[in-house]
Protein backbone atom coordinates (compact mmCIF):
# COMPACT_ATOMS: atom_id res chain seq x y z
CA UNK A 1 0.00 0.00 0.00
CA UNK A 2 1.18 3.40 -1.06
CA UNK A 3 -0.25 6.49 0.50
CA UNK A 4 1.14 10.40 0.06
CA UNK A 5 -0.73 12.77 2.06
CA UNK A 6 1.22 15.40 1.52
CA UNK A 7 3.16 15.15 -2.15
CA UNK A 8 1.79 17.43 -4.54
CA UNK A 9 3.13 15.63 -7.80
CA UNK A 10 4.54 12.07 -8.71
CA UNK A 11 7.25 11.96 -11.56
CA UNK A 12 6.58 10.11 -14.32
CA UNK A 13 7.81 6.16 -14.35
CA UNK A 14 8.50 6.23 -10.14
CA UNK A 15 6.60 3.06 -9.55
CA UNK A 16 6.20 1.56 -12.45
CA UNK A 17 5.88 -2.57 -12.33
CA UNK A 18 5.90 -1.89 -9.00
CA UNK A 19 4.56 -5.76 -8.64
CA UNK A 20 3.73 -5.83 -5.13
CA UNK A 21 1.81 -2.79 -4.88
CA UNK A 22 -1.98 -3.25 -4.25
CA UNK A 23 -3.53 -0.13 -3.40
CA UNK A 24 -2.31 3.52 -4.07
CA UNK A 25 -3.71 7.44 -2.40
CA UNK A 26 -2.85 10.14 -3.32
CA UNK A 27 -4.61 12.52 -1.13
CA UNK A 28 -3.15 15.94 -2.29
CA UNK A 29 -1.90 14.74 -6.35
CA UNK A 30 -3.20 17.00 -9.04
CA UNK A 31 -0.95 15.47 -11.79
CA UNK A 32 -0.24 11.66 -12.65
CA UNK A 33 2.60 12.08 -14.65
CA UNK A 34 3.89 9.63 -17.82
CA UNK A 35 4.18 5.86 -16.57
CA UNK A 36 3.51 6.38 -13.21
CA UNK A 37 1.78 3.34 -12.39
CA UNK A 38 2.15 1.47 -15.63
CA UNK A 39 2.76 -2.60 -15.10
CA UNK A 40 1.73 -2.40 -11.33
CA UNK A 41 0.60 -6.04 -12.04
CA UNK A 42 -1.16 -6.13 -8.72
CA UNK A 43 -2.35 -2.71 -8.26
CA UNK A 44 -6.30 -3.10 -7.55
CA UNK A 45 -7.49 0.50 -5.72
CA UNK A 46 -6.44 4.02 -6.85
CA UNK A 47 -7.60 6.75 -5.15
CA UNK A 48 -6.44 10.48 -6.20
CA UNK A 49 -9.54 12.86 -5.28
CA UNK A 50 -7.82 16.02 -6.15
CA UNK A 51 -5.90 14.36 -9.38
CA UNK A 52 -7.05 16.99 -12.69
CA UNK A 53 -4.80 15.15 -15.47
CA UNK A 54 -3.85 11.55 -16.08
CA UNK A 55 -0.36 11.43 -18.41
CA UNK A 56 0.30 9.17 -21.55
CA UNK A 57 0.13 5.20 -19.76
CA UNK A 58 -0.35 6.41 -16.54
CA UNK A 59 -2.09 3.34 -15.30
CA UNK A 60 -1.80 1.38 -18.40
CA UNK A 61 -1.46 -2.85 -18.00
CA UNK A 62 -2.49 -2.37 -14.43
CA UNK A 63 -4.17 -5.93 -14.71
CA UNK A 64 -5.71 -6.31 -11.72
CA UNK A 65 -6.88 -3.13 -11.50
CA UNK A 66 -10.81 -2.75 -10.44
CA UNK A 67 -11.47 0.21 -8.46
CA UNK A 68 -10.31 4.52 -9.38
CA UNK A 69 -11.57 7.09 -7.66
CA UNK A 70 -10.58 10.08 -9.28
CA UNK A 71 -13.30 12.43 -9.11
CA UNK A 72 -11.27 15.34 -10.26
CA UNK A 73 -9.95 14.09 -13.46
CA UNK A 74 -10.50 16.59 -16.45
CA UNK A 75 -7.50 15.04 -19.02
CA UNK A 76 -7.08 11.50 -19.32
CA UNK A 77 -3.71 11.26 -21.41
CA UNK A 78 -3.28 8.61 -23.88
CA UNK A 79 -2.96 5.28 -22.89
CA UNK A 80 -3.35 5.77 -19.70
CA UNK A 81 -5.40 2.88 -18.62
CA UNK A 82 -4.66 0.40 -21.07
CA UNK A 83 -4.93 -3.12 -20.71
CA UNK A 84 -6.29 -2.92 -17.34
CA UNK A 85 -8.21 -6.15 -18.14
CA UNK A 86 -9.94 -6.64 -14.60
CA UNK A 87 -11.57 -3.11 -14.40
CA UNK A 88 -15.31 -3.08 -14.85
CA UNK A 89 -16.40 0.50 -14.30
CA UNK A 90 -14.86 3.67 -14.76
CA UNK A 91 -16.92 7.22 -13.12
CA UNK A 92 -14.89 10.42 -14.01
CA UNK A 93 -17.66 13.12 -13.87
CA UNK A 94 -15.17 15.83 -14.92
CA UNK A 95 -13.15 14.68 -17.56
CA UNK A 96 -13.65 16.54 -20.94
CA UNK A 97 -10.49 14.84 -22.92
CA UNK A 98 -10.24 11.44 -23.36
CA UNK A 99 -6.91 10.36 -24.77
CA UNK A 100 -5.64 7.89 -28.06
CA UNK A 101 -5.79 4.16 -26.91
CA UNK A 102 -6.81 5.55 -23.40
CA UNK A 103 -9.20 2.51 -21.84
CA UNK A 104 -8.28 -0.15 -25.23
CA UNK A 105 -8.61 -3.45 -24.10
CA UNK A 106 -9.63 -2.96 -21.20
CA UNK A 107 -12.25 -6.46 -22.09
CA UNK A 108 -14.05 -6.07 -18.55
CA UNK A 109 -14.82 -2.83 -18.64
CA UNK A 110 -19.20 -2.36 -19.02
CA UNK A 111 -20.29 0.28 -17.36
CA UNK A 112 -18.50 4.24 -18.44
CA UNK A 113 -19.67 7.55 -16.64
CA UNK A 114 -18.37 10.46 -18.62
CA UNK A 115 -21.03 13.29 -18.81
CA UNK A 116 -18.48 16.08 -19.53
CA UNK A 117 -16.23 14.52 -22.38
CA UNK A 118 -16.30 16.94 -25.18
CA UNK A 119 -13.46 15.05 -26.93
CA UNK A 120 -13.05 10.76 -27.72
CA UNK A 121 -9.44 10.21 -29.32
CA UNK A 122 -8.27 7.44 -31.20
CA UNK A 123 -9.45 4.13 -30.12
CA UNK A 124 -10.15 5.49 -27.05
CA UNK A 125 -12.35 2.36 -26.46
CA UNK A 126 -10.72 -0.27 -28.65
CA UNK A 127 -11.54 -3.55 -27.86
CA UNK A 128 -13.49 -2.85 -25.23
CA UNK A 129 -15.29 -6.22 -26.07
CA UNK A 130 -17.75 -6.08 -22.85
CA UNK A 131 -19.25 -2.81 -23.16
CA UNK A 132 -22.92 -2.60 -24.28
CA UNK A 133 -24.20 0.87 -23.40
CA UNK A 134 -22.16 4.14 -24.57
CA UNK A 135 -23.22 7.78 -23.59
CA UNK A 136 -21.61 10.88 -24.07
CA UNK A 137 -23.83 13.48 -23.89
CA UNK A 138 -21.66 16.67 -24.51
CA UNK A 139 -19.22 14.97 -27.26
CA UNK A 140 -18.62 16.92 -30.33
CA UNK A 141 -14.91 15.78 -31.84
CA UNK A 142 -14.16 12.40 -32.56
CA UNK A 143 -10.55 10.15 -33.12
CA UNK A 144 -10.33 7.52 -35.55
CA UNK A 145 -12.01 4.02 -34.58
CA UNK A 146 -12.80 4.80 -31.15
CA UNK A 147 -15.40 1.60 -30.89
CA UNK A 148 -13.37 -0.63 -32.94
CA UNK A 149 -13.85 -4.30 -31.84
CA UNK A 150 -16.48 -3.54 -29.08
CA UNK A 151 -18.62 -6.60 -30.67
CA UNK A 152 -21.05 -5.82 -27.80
CA UNK A 153 -21.53 -2.40 -28.16
CA UNK A 154 -25.54 -2.04 -28.92
CA UNK A 155 -26.50 1.39 -27.86
CA UNK A 156 -24.58 4.47 -28.54
CA UNK A 157 -25.67 7.81 -27.24
CA UNK A 158 -24.49 11.23 -28.76
CA UNK A 159 -27.15 13.95 -28.45
CA UNK A 160 -25.17 16.90 -28.23
CA UNK A 161 -26.23 19.66 -30.42
CA UNK A 162 -24.42 20.84 -33.26
CA UNK A 163 -21.89 19.52 -36.17
CA UNK A 164 -19.52 16.38 -35.37
CA UNK A 165 -16.31 16.59 -36.53
CA UNK A 166 -12.88 14.30 -36.43
CA UNK A 167 -9.92 15.69 -34.39
CA UNK A 168 -6.79 16.59 -36.18
CA UNK A 169 -3.51 15.55 -33.85
CA UNK A 170 -2.11 18.85 -34.87
CA UNK A 171 -5.08 21.32 -35.02
CA UNK A 172 -7.33 19.72 -32.90
CA UNK A 173 -10.29 19.93 -35.31
CA UNK A 174 -10.75 18.43 -38.46
CA UNK A 175 -13.45 17.07 -41.07
CA UNK A 176 -16.87 16.30 -40.63
CA UNK A 177 -17.31 12.88 -38.77
CA UNK A 178 -16.97 9.80 -41.28
CA UNK A 179 -17.25 6.38 -41.50
CA UNK A 180 -13.64 5.70 -39.77
CA UNK A 181 -14.92 6.99 -36.52
CA UNK A 182 -16.96 3.98 -36.04
CA UNK A 183 -15.22 1.81 -38.32
CA UNK A 184 -12.80 -1.06 -37.16
CA UNK A 185 -9.37 -0.92 -37.46
CA UNK A 186 -7.98 -2.30 -40.73
CA UNK A 187 -7.02 -5.87 -40.54
CA UNK A 188 -9.01 -6.19 -37.36
CA UNK A 189 -9.59 -9.99 -36.31
CA UNK A 190 -12.88 -10.69 -34.46
CA UNK A 191 -14.66 -9.63 -32.40
CA UNK A 192 -15.58 -6.58 -34.12
CA UNK A 193 -18.12 -3.68 -33.89
CA UNK A 194 -21.23 -3.54 -36.02
CA UNK A 195 -23.14 -0.65 -36.55
CA UNK A 196 -25.91 -2.58 -38.01
CA UNK A 197 -26.22 -3.89 -34.51
CA UNK A 198 -26.45 -0.68 -33.09
CA UNK A 199 -28.96 1.66 -31.99
CA UNK A 200 -27.30 5.43 -32.48
CA UNK A 201 -28.93 8.35 -30.75
CA UNK A 202 -28.91 11.51 -31.64
CA UNK A 203 -30.09 15.32 -31.44
CA UNK A 204 -33.17 16.01 -33.52
CA UNK A 205 -31.40 18.56 -34.96
CA UNK A 206 -29.22 16.20 -37.34
CA UNK A 207 -32.45 15.43 -38.34
CA UNK A 208 -32.64 14.78 -42.68
CA UNK A 209 -34.32 17.77 -44.20
CA UNK A 210 -33.41 20.28 -41.42
CA UNK A 211 -32.48 23.49 -42.88
CA UNK A 212 -29.89 24.40 -40.67
CA UNK A 213 -26.45 23.79 -41.44
CA UNK A 214 -25.40 21.02 -38.72
CA UNK A 215 -23.51 18.45 -40.31
CA UNK A 216 -23.94 15.40 -40.64
CA UNK A 217 -27.01 14.60 -41.02
CA UNK A 218 -29.07 11.36 -40.72
CA UNK A 219 -30.80 9.77 -43.26
CA UNK A 220 -33.13 7.15 -42.54
CA UNK A 221 -30.36 4.54 -40.60
CA UNK A 222 -27.79 6.07 -42.40
CA UNK A 223 -25.45 8.40 -40.51
CA UNK A 224 -21.32 9.60 -40.90
CA UNK A 225 -20.99 6.98 -43.61
CA UNK A 226 -22.64 4.41 -41.34
CA UNK A 227 -25.77 1.95 -41.89
CA UNK A 228 -27.16 1.78 -37.53
CA UNK A 229 -29.32 -0.77 -36.74
CA UNK A 230 -32.15 2.56 -35.96
CA UNK A 231 -31.10 6.21 -35.60
CA UNK A 232 -33.28 7.66 -32.68
CA UNK A 233 -34.01 11.35 -31.80
CA UNK A 234 -33.38 12.69 -28.02
CA UNK A 235 -35.46 15.34 -28.92
CA UNK A 236 -34.63 18.55 -27.91
CA UNK A 237 -37.12 20.60 -25.73
CA UNK A 238 -38.62 23.90 -25.07
CA UNK A 239 -37.84 23.80 -21.38
CA UNK A 240 -34.64 21.97 -21.28
CA UNK A 241 -31.82 20.18 -23.54
CA UNK A 242 -33.24 16.79 -21.76
CA UNK A 243 -34.81 13.78 -22.73
CA UNK A 244 -38.45 13.53 -21.12
CA UNK A 245 -40.38 10.27 -20.50
CA UNK A 246 -44.08 10.14 -20.02
CA UNK A 247 -45.61 8.10 -16.72
CA UNK A 248 -49.22 7.40 -16.38
CA UNK A 249 -49.47 8.54 -12.45
CA UNK A 250 -52.36 6.83 -10.51
CA UNK A 251 -53.67 9.41 -8.18
CA UNK A 252 -54.12 7.73 -4.41
CA UNK A 253 -57.76 9.48 -3.79
CA UNK A 254 -59.28 10.21 -7.15
CA UNK A 255 -57.93 7.50 -9.05
CA UNK A 256 -57.40 9.90 -12.50
CA UNK A 257 -54.92 9.17 -14.25
CA UNK A 258 -52.42 11.94 -15.28
CA UNK A 259 -50.12 12.24 -17.90
CA UNK A 260 -46.62 13.66 -16.36
CA UNK A 261 -43.56 14.83 -18.37
CA UNK A 262 -40.41 14.46 -16.69
CA UNK A 263 -36.74 14.45 -17.40
CA UNK A 264 -34.46 10.70 -17.44
CA UNK A 265 -31.62 9.92 -15.49
CA UNK A 266 -28.74 8.70 -17.27
CA UNK A 267 -29.15 5.04 -17.50
CA UNK A 268 -31.95 4.54 -15.20
CA UNK A 269 -33.74 1.37 -15.19
CA UNK A 270 -37.79 1.34 -16.44
CA UNK A 271 -39.59 0.50 -13.74
CA UNK A 272 -41.82 -2.83 -14.10
CA UNK A 273 -45.28 -1.94 -12.66
CA UNK A 274 -47.16 1.58 -12.22
CA UNK A 275 -46.74 2.42 -8.95
CA UNK A 276 -49.45 3.76 -6.79
CA UNK A 277 -49.03 7.42 -5.44
CA UNK A 278 -49.59 7.49 -1.69
CA UNK A 279 -50.49 10.63 -0.96
CA UNK A 280 -53.27 13.21 -2.05
CA UNK A 281 -52.11 14.70 -5.00
CA UNK A 282 -54.49 17.18 -6.67
CA UNK A 283 -53.98 18.46 -10.53
CA UNK A 284 -52.71 21.76 -9.55
CA UNK A 285 -49.92 20.19 -7.61
CA UNK A 286 -48.91 18.00 -10.71
CA UNK A 287 -48.68 21.23 -12.83
CA UNK A 288 -46.40 22.98 -9.65
CA UNK A 289 -44.36 19.97 -9.38
CA UNK A 290 -43.91 19.92 -13.63
CA UNK A 291 -40.13 20.12 -13.26
CA UNK A 292 -39.00 18.70 -10.35
CA UNK A 293 -40.38 15.02 -9.99
CA UNK A 294 -38.65 12.34 -11.82
CA UNK A 295 -40.76 9.36 -12.37
CA UNK A 296 -39.42 7.14 -15.39
CA UNK A 297 -41.53 4.36 -17.54
CA UNK A 298 -40.04 4.55 -20.78
CA UNK A 299 -37.51 7.53 -23.17
CA UNK A 300 -39.93 9.48 -25.75
CA UNK A 301 -37.70 9.26 -28.95
CA UNK A 302 -38.43 10.13 -32.39
CA UNK A 303 -37.68 8.37 -35.35
CA UNK A 304 -36.08 9.99 -38.26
Amino acid sequence: TLSLPEAVYVAPNAFTQCEKLTRVTLSRITIIGESTFAQCSALQQVSAPEATQLGENAFAQCSALTSVDMPQVQRVGNSAFNACKMLTEIVLPQTTHIGNYAFSSCSALKTVSMPLVTEICDYAFGDCKSIEILEFPQATKFGLFIVSGCASLTRLELPATGSFYTIDSESGTGNVIGSSVFNNTPFKNPPLFSSKGCTLVLNSDKQAGSTSSIVPQANSNQWAGCTWKEIVSSSTSMWMDRRFVVQLQILHHSYLPIAVIQPVKQRQSKPTNLQAHHSAVYLREVFLQFFFEVIVLFPVEFHF
